[in-house]
């Protein structure tokens, strides 16, 4: 997304002041012209935005930075992922977004849900009074679009968009946000989708997810929905085919299902400074972290799931990879959760 209009950035100025933040003070923190912001017309960089989010996820302890009654702790959304990641596919996904979201007793209610033959991303906020501009229905709609490109890992066009009120004066910005048609006046706020959207997997692996939760919000201003990268590409090849027990095939059937020879994937490999067997070891090494961290799995069968014969050749491996044997892994895992 290019930059900012400066609506949001005053929007958001508004609902730090009414929690007894000093605007002002926010923007000489930032390094921010607050004169330039005067003009109706300017606009602020992604980097800007995502350091006043920043800022005030901090100043607040309020993931929906004010725009409701009730605040939402730091770290809400990033636990939803965690708890959400291995749902079989986005029913599921967000049912466990959502019921997580419940459960916090958030203002804020999303869903998933079928209208006619299609399927609704709606949202709802039950503290409007809170919000008069719907803030944060455009944007938390748009990051939880976001959210579904990248766990996709594909760049997932709405049919179109569906506000629940009059059309606003900076509605100009909705087409760049939704990259969609968009409608006002309508019965909910959603992004109305194809109905095979309920059926996407979840596709991104957990060292993924918590790179990806450790840069937001940039990633949400920036990722196009979709990385294409190879490495991405032979990951969830691999992932998508191996659900059971993880196999890899050879090179030349590797090659093969991404229609290219093995010269030519060779060379691609190198290209993005990695190679086969370089991959193999990242997704051993992943999947071995998840069932370690998720999962009662003892190590026998965790061995056998990516593919080692014996626990001691997972000892090994894992202990390069970590500095851990599976056991530590596990055992700090365990300390850590239940403090």
């Amino acid at each position: 997304m290019s930059d900012i209009p400066a609506h949001y950035f005053h929007i958001t100025l508004a609902s730090a002041q009414r929690q007894g933040l000093q605007p002002l003070a926010i923007c000489e923190a930032l390094h921010i012209d607050n004169a330039k912001l005067a003009d109706p017309n300017s606009t602020v960089s992604n980097q800007q935005f995502s350091a006043l989010w920043r800022y005030l996820w901090d100043a607040l302890d309020d993931e929906f930075l004010g725009f409701t009654q009730r605040p939402c702790k730091r770290g809400t959304f990033a636990t939803a992922c965690k708890l959400s990641r291995r749902s079989a596919n986005f029913t599921h996904f967000f049912k466990e977004m959502t019921r997580f979201y419940t459960l916090v007793d958030s203002d804020i209610v999303m869903s998933l849900e079928p209208v006619a033959d299609k399927q609704a991303l709606t949202i709802v906020n039950h503290a409007p009074d809170h919000d008069m501009q719907h803030f944060s229905i455009e944007y938390i709609l748009f990051y939880w679009h976001r959210l579904a490109c990248w766990f996709s890992n594909q760049k997932i066009k709405p049919l179109y968009a569906e506000f629940a009120y009059p059309e606003p004066a900076h509605s100009a910005v909705y087409k760049e946000l939704f990259q969609c048609p968009i409608h006002f006046n309508g019965e909910r706020n959603a992004l109305i989708f194809n109905d095979d959207f309920k059926d996407l997997q979840p596709m991104r692996s957990r060292s993924e997810l918590y790179d990806f939760l450790n840069r937001l919000p940039d990633d949400f201003l920036s990722i196009p929905g979709k990385d294409s990268s190879l490495e991405t590409r032979i990951k969830i090849l691999i992932l998508k085919q191996s659900r059971e027990q993880l196999k890899f095939p050879t090179l030349e059937q590797l090659a093969d299902s991404l229609h290219m020879s093995r010269t030519s994937l060779g060379r691609k490999l190198a290209a993005e400074n990695t190679s086969y067997r370089h991959l193999k070891e990242l997704i051993r090494r992943d999947l071995t972290m998840d069932k370690l961290s998720r999962s009662n799995m003892n190590i026998a069968d965790i061995a056998q799931l990516v593919g080692f014969s014996e626990s001691a050749s997972l000892n090994r491996a894992f202990k390069n990879w970590t500095g851990l044997t599976p056991q530590q892994f596990r055992g700090k895992k365990n300390n850590h959760n239940s403090k």
